[in-house]
């Protein structure tokens, strides 16, 4: 379930994030052994792969600059302020760094219109350098002016947020067993770009790639893979750079300190940003690799062995919302190579693909496209097909229940999600006002950094009349069904998860296939691109205690695959 500013407000906050107690420490080292560089930054958002573009008119600003130990000049450093200057706030938006007791505080929020001060705080940091802790609390993804290519996704949506369990606590990122530096320079303190691009881009969604040279700003990978520019006559991407300096330099082989780093980042990202880790008994990631002789592969000088290792660390969580999805290094030190994902992995796309081409079949056999409403012979069941959360998907929703509510006679709906793979979260929280009684949605969100669950709650106005009221929604016209598999996931594992929680459904067929994290991105060292299960899980809450989707949602009809596509004996089933 992609996870952007659409799928969760920002959480309007009065910052105090404490010193812990850690004491003074300002900086690891000082910088008299750094080298010293400024280089242009280039933004590369909407980037259309038919085209070669000018770098010029890409640039953002001026000059950055970065620092680079002697001899480790493929890990740049940065300060902060640099960092996030290159990031495209909105114009409404500003972040101040401090230097405080314990180290460098970060806050962003809403620009008072007289002084322009914060007057309304959004997210808050602190990087506490002695004990290497990064504590942070809040969210600033909305803050972004990338995400505002998709307004349709929360147009008729209106949403609130609530505490209900714990308090709005900090959440810490450790980096102590991990060998990130920090530098001071006429009072200005330098970070490791890709350190810093993980600890901000789980919210901001931006990521920043150093070339050696230049600086590229983008936040969808698909712009950075897809960017080319022309530079004196030559087509160029975005690895074009380092492959030269590479080779120029004689370095065909990864160098080791660029190898530990990137195991570094990988692990670092792991350990404090991967949202399953304890649902899968993994209390520290280092020790995970290295009981599975993976650890010391990471770093190993043959790129294939290196890129295998690193695929199957990634695979063997057997989680479908983990992977990684580009190369940005592109041809310089060897490709990915790809490894078998895990059993569950395998066993919910050989259900996808199953369950597809039976219906398929079943629907060209009568003549209809998977658009098309089906009914029964009596005329009391209808079957709507729901495939997935996309921007398309629930306008065909709303029509097809209308279609239905028109036809009359249909007592009963039964929405088919078995092959669902998820999509926005925005989307999930429509459909789920769709068949409610009212057109009301409510879901919870834990974040498990801060031990706190949220309430998402709100109203949709699906027929675009700008009223919240009972023509928005179905739940009075029709008793529905949701068909399930094991190829649900995601937000099609939210989806009859949360209706069964609240009512709103009965499940048919089996149990839906998990996928209760949002999806976050990161940077792997400059290196492989990989989306993963974030922090932030959707489930319920019970009695004081959050209860997640993971498992599933158990069907109160169990019905064989034989039968997922007989509307007779769906039917039948649900009399």
């Amino acid at each position: 379930m992609k996870f952007t500013k659409y799928y969760l407000p920002l959480f309007a906050l009065t910052m105090s994030l404490t010193s812990c107690g850690f004491g003074f420490y300002r900086v690891t080292y000082d910088t008299t052994a750094l080298e010293n560089k400024n280089v242009s930054a280039y933004s590369i958002f909407n980037i259309d792969a038919a085209t070669t573009y000018d770098l010029e008119t890409k640039k953002t600003k001026g000059k950055i600059n970065i620092r680079y130990e002697k001899n480790k000049e493929y890990i740049p450093y940065i300060t902060i302020e640099d960092y996030l200057s290159l990031l495209p706030f909105k114009r409404e938006f500003v972040y101040k760094v401090y230097d405080s007791y314990s180290g460098q505080r970060v806050d962003i929020g809403i620009k008072d219109s007289i002084d322009g001060t914060i007057s309304s705080y959004y997210y808050a940091a602190r990087f506490l350098n002695g004990s290497k802790t990064v504590q942070y609390q809040g969210g600033f993804n909305s803050a972004m002016t990338t995400y505002e290519d998709k307004p349709e996704l929360i147009e008729g949506l209106d949403t609130k947020e609530r505490i209900v369990g714990g308090q709005n606590s900090a959440s810490y990122a450790n980096y102590y067993n991990f060998n990130f530096n920090s530098y001071l320079n006429n009072d200005l303190v330098y970070y490791p770009l890709m350190f810093l691009n993980t600890v901000f881009s789980d919210d901001s969604g931006i990521n920043v790639i150093y070339d050696m040279d230049k600086l590229f700003v983008f936040s969808d990978y698909k712009d950075a893979s897809n960017f080319v520019y022309s530079l004196n006559d030559e087509e160029c991407r975005i690895y074009t750079a380092t492959e030269k300096y590479a080779h120029e330099h004689n370095q065909n082989v990864m160098p080791k300190y660029l190898r530990d780093f990137n195991r570094d980042i990988l692990l670092f990202t792991m350990d404090n940003y991967y949202g399953i880790k304890t649902t899968r008994g993994i209390n520290s990631m280092i020790s995970y690799y290295k009981s599975s002789g993976l650890y010391d592969k990471f770093v190993d000088e043959d790129a294939s062995i290196r890129n295998l290792a690193i695929s199957e660390a990634i695979n063997k969580l057997n989680d479908d919302h983990t992977g990684i999805i580009a190369n940005f290094y592109g041809p310089v030190w060897g490709d990915l190579v790809t490894t078998e994902r895990g059993e569950d992995s395998k066993a919910r796309s050989a259900a996808e693909k199953l369950l597809s081409d039976n219906r398929k079949a079943v629907y060209e056999n009568s003549g209809l496209t998977l658009k098309d409403v089906r009914y029964s012979s009596d005329g009391k069941v209808a079957v709507i097909v729901f495939d997935a959360f996309m921007e398309e998907d629930i306008p065909l929703l709303v029509e097809n229940l209308n279609k239905v509510v028109a036809k009359g006679g249909v007592e009963k709906v039964v929405l088919d999600i078995s092959t669902n793979g998820g999509g926005y979260l925005a989307n999930l929280y429509k459909a789920l006002a769709i068949i409610s009684e009212d057109p009301v949605y409510s879901i919870n969100f834990h974040i498990d950094t801060a031990n706190v669950t949220y309430e998402l709650y709100g109203e949709y106005d699906a027929n675009g009349d700008e009223k919240y009221d009972k023509d928005d929604c179905y739940g009075d016209d029709f008793k529905f069904y949701i068909l399930t598999s094991k190829a649900s996931f995601s937000c099609g594992n939210a989806f009859p998860c949360d209706a069964k929680v609240n009512g709103l459904a009965t499940i048919i067929g089996e149990t839906s296939g998990g996928g209760e994290c949002a999806v976050a991105t990161h940077l792997l060292g400059n290196h492989f691109f990989f989306q993963h299960s974030s922090i932030n899980h959707l489930g319920t809450y019970k009695n004081g205690r959050f209860i997640g989707f993971e498992p599933g949602a158990t069907p109160d009809i169990s019905l064989s695959y034989d039968d997922f596509y007989d509307i007779e004996k769906i039917a039948e089933a649900i009399k």
